[in-house]
This record gives C-alpha cells, structure tokens and sequence, in this order.
C-alpha cells in the first residue's frame, strides 16, 4: 500500500503526516560524530548558499553510525484480504548505502500483531510475489508475528511522481548501477534486499513493541520463520531462507527455484498451452543479465551471480552447515528434475527437510501439524534438536510421467516434548512408512 504522506514522529506535527510541501531527506552517517547542517535553494539548477533564513541551519547534532531505526506509520484499517483478529501496523525504512545502492531511499513494511498473542512470538517473514501487504497464501498462524517486506528497486533520480513503480528484485537486490547513468555491466550484482531484510528482522527482535507497558521481548529469536507462496516469492524464501541459517529455523516454500540456470526463460509450461511461455527465469534474467553474460555479485565475493543462485552446489559443498528446516510443496513437471537434484544434495549433506510434490499438492506440507492435533505449522526452534529423517521407504522423486515427487512426508515429531538433557535425549516419532 502505498504512503501518501510519510510520517515523522520527532517532526513538529508529531503523528501526523508531513504538510504538502514540506520536503523531507533522511541521511545515514558514514560515520560517528558531531554533525552540522544547513538547507540551501536551488532555482533553475542554481544553488544559493550564501542567504539563510530561521530554520535552515541546525547543529551540532550527535551522530551514530548504523543501517537506522524503522519509524511507525500508522495502523492499516484494511479488511480484504486480511480478515483476521489483530492489529496490522505499517514501517517506513530508510535506507543507503550497503542496504541499497542510492541515498534517501525507503521502503514499506507491513507488521501484523495477532489479538491477544503470547510473548515472545514466533515470527514469520512472509514474501509475497505481487506486491501487496498481506497474510501468506495459506491459513497462518494466530500466535506469531507476521512481517511482510516491500520488493522494488529504487526510483531513478528525478523520475515523475506518476512513472512506473520500480522493478521487482527477486527479494535479492539489483545493480549497483541502477538509477545512475552506468550500465548493467558496472559494478556488480549487490543483494541490497537481502541486507535489509535482515536489518529490519533484526529490528524486530531487538526493539519492537507489541504494547507501551511489555517488559519482555516481542520476539523468540529462536523460532524465526522465511515462507513464500508461488513465482518469485517461493524462490526467494528459499534461497533467502536456507542461506542464513543464523536467522531462520524454518522455511516454507512452494516451488521455489533451487538452481535457476538449470530452468529454460522460455518453456511449454502446460500440454494445453499452444506455445512456450515466460517463466520465472525469464523474469530473473531482466534483473541480473543473461547467463552468458557472466555478471558478477559480492554477495559471497566475486562470483558469477548464476553460479551464486545454485543452492543446490552450496549445500552440497557445505555439508557441515546446520540449514533450516525445510517445507517444499507443490507438483514439478517439467522443472520438477532441478527440484528432485537439490531433494537429493539435502539428504546427502544430512539437513532436515519434508516435501510433497505429489498430483494434488499445491502447498508446503506442515501448514497443519500432524504431530499436534489442532495446531497450525510446524514447531521448529534454532535452540531445539531438530531430528533428521533418511532413507524414508515412501521416498522418491519422479513418480508418474517422470515429475513430482515426496521426501520424509508422513514422519513427525512433536517439538514441545523434546527432552534435552546432558544424560538423556528424547523425541517423539509421529508417523513413519
């Protein structure tokens, strides 16, 4: 949803939002210290320095360096879509360089607070692929906190109040040359999304308030969640999910894209279908080039950027990498062989994972406990044993005409009686085959 007028609680009009024309620009120091500041005007591109009227000057202010604070909007009054008992809250976060490529940039956040939830709360980062602030395709949970990031690249410099909204960055990032008058080819591939998604999920364990009066924290480090529901946003909640182990404790997923170059841009999707159409890829390659390109990103040094996407070589050179637990669901076809790969390189690094991809299956598996009667989702802790399931006998991959598949699917256990001693370990097994 867009924000018609930002708000700035230390502004003189306190919650409400700035008056027409009344600019604003927020600046993030390079570094710590005593700043001074002073607003000039500039007419027909010409600067006037030199004539200051009240108000146009200000210091000294105590600077302190850091990615900065969220700043609270308002409370949605938004029913469609999102029916649910509870508050939904919308962020303002102000960005620069490393958590984008430009100054003054900012992005929304949608933080939904469930009626009457139990501190501290498991908490769900929910990425959408169509650019609304929602609940997850499927039914969530009621006991956790849902936040739900704004995907785009920024605005060029300049650009019309009416232009198009900004490209979506696969919840990844974009080129360091964007909005500038450098090409694609400059600079490199930079996961300004990533960063701060992890600075505001950072936030939000750290500093936020579900009311004025709580003592305790919001949120359970330990049970922090990534999920995306189909498109783009299922495989940016995997690759984001799995690669950040010391965040999340579970991922869910429908359909997400563990190796990308091994998927065609243009492919016959459906035997009904009269020719190929655009997939996911497609749209992947508008944002970090064609493969033969060979584009670099630093997100884990100089790499080819199509190199980095292979999640599936990731895992299986970096076996002793604790993952998330995973949650795959959906039916392959004829993307599904990429999919059964990654399946494998899991079991083989041993990394907890379930999956579904069955005729039928059209979500992740778990969205209802079958361990737990009655509770939604599964419980997985970072600070929990996490039991790892293999050679499961109702294992396969490639099951009629060569697609689908499922792996440890039917076997649970019930997280909330784990017995964790020095002297004992105990897990209750629900299921099996």
């Amino acid at each position: 949803m867009v924000i018609d007028r930002l708000v700035i609680p230390a502004s003189p009009a306190g919650t409400e939002p700035l008056a027409n024309g009344t600019g604003l620009y927020v600046h993030h120091p390079a570094r710590a210290g005593r700043g001074y500041y002073a607003v000039t005007v500039a007419v027909n591109g010409r600067e006037n320095t030199w004539t200051f009227g009240a108000g146009q000057t200000a210091g000294p202010v105590e600077e302190v360096k850091g990615p900065g604070k969220p700043v609270f909007q308002r409370q949605m009054d938004m029913k469609v879509l999102f029916d649910y008992p509870g508050r939904r809250l919308q962020y303002v976060q102000w960005t620069a360089p490393p958590l984008s490529n430009l100054p003054d940039q900012y992005y929304n956040w949608s933080v939904f607070i469930p009626e009457a939830v139990k501190l501290p709360a498991p908490l769900e980062l929910v990425l959408t692929g169509n650019g609304m602030f929602r609940r997850p395709r499927w039914p969530h949970r009621l006991d956790t906190i849902l936040l739900s990031p704004q995907d785009r690249g920024p605005q060029a410099p300049g650009a019309a109040s009416g232009d198009p909204v900004p490209f979506d960055t696969f919840y990844f990032g974009y080129p360091q040359s964007h909005g500038t008058l450098g090409s694609l080819r400059q600079g490199s591939i930079q996961p300004y999304t990533w960063r701060r998604m992890l600075a505001f999920v950072d936030w939000a364990v750290k500093d936020l308030k579900v009311n004025r009066s709580q003592t305790t924290p919001s949120i359970d480090p330990a049970f922090i969640v990534c999920s995306g529901d189909r498109g783009y946003s299922a495989t940016a909640a995997l690759q984001f999910g799995m690669r950040h182990p010391e965040v999340f404790s579970l991922v869910y997923t429908c359909k997400g894209m563990p190796d990308p170059s091994a998927i065609p841009p243009m492919a016959k999707l459906a035997g009904w279908h009269p020719r190929p159409s655009k997939t996911e890829v497609w749209h992947l390659q508008q944002l970090v080039g064609r493969k033969e390109w060979g584009l670099k990103t630093d997100a884990d040094g100089e790499q080819d950027v199509w190199e980095f996407f292979n999640l599936t070589k990731l895992v299986a050179a970096t076996p002793q990498v604790v993952r998330p637990m995973l949650s795959y669901g959906g039916r392959g076809g004829w993307d599904w062989p990429p999919v059964a790969r990654f399946l494998a390189a899991l079991a083989a690094a041993r990394q907890p994972v379930v999956s579904e991809g069955t005729w039928g299956a059209v979500d992740p598996p778990g969205l209802k406990n079958p361990g737990r009667a009655g509770t939604s989702g599964l419980n997985v802790h970072r600070d929990r044993p996490i039991p790892v399931f293999a050679n499961h006998s109702g294992d396969y991959q490639g099951g009629r005409n060569g697609d689908g598949g499922q792996t440890n699917y039917g076997v649970w256990w019930d997280n909330l009686e784990i017995v964790d001693r020095p002297d004992r370990l105990e897990i209750t097994i629900v299921g099996g085959g």
